[in-house]
């Protein structure tokens, strides 16, 4: 968790995945604006990130990935969401925009 901006109003979300060993990474701050939680979960052959975000906030979320068509959120593509600005598929990450709530991110190893 990495703020972008005063008052945590934007922030970003970046989990570093263990190759192995670390199987649940989970990770808060208490912010002004509310809670901010990112956690990580390795299950099988999926990885699952749940992330919250405050309300009047925004994130940038990096969600590692090698196949970014893989993604889904609540069990729907990230694509066919209009909540969702995807921003660019980099270096193993897949960054997407994010407003208030929470999200449950599965993504595909």
């Amino acid at each position: 968790i990495k703020v972008d901006g005063a008052g945590y109003k934007s922030f970003t979300i970046k989990p570093e995945i263990a190759p192995n060993g670390i199987n649940y990474v989970k990770a808060n701050y208490h912010s002004i604006n509310g809670e901010i939680v990112s956690s990580w979960k390795k299950e099988g052959n999926k990885l699952l990130l749940n992330v919250t975000v405050p309300v009047n906030t925004t994130a940038n979320v990096f969600i590692p990935t090698n196949n970014p068509q893989s993604v889904l959120e609540s069990n729907k593509s990230i694509n066919n969401q209009k909540i969702f600005k995807v921003k660019a598929y980099k270096e193993g990450y897949l960054n997407v925009e994010i407003g208030s709530g929470n999200y449950a991110f599965s993504i595909q190893k």
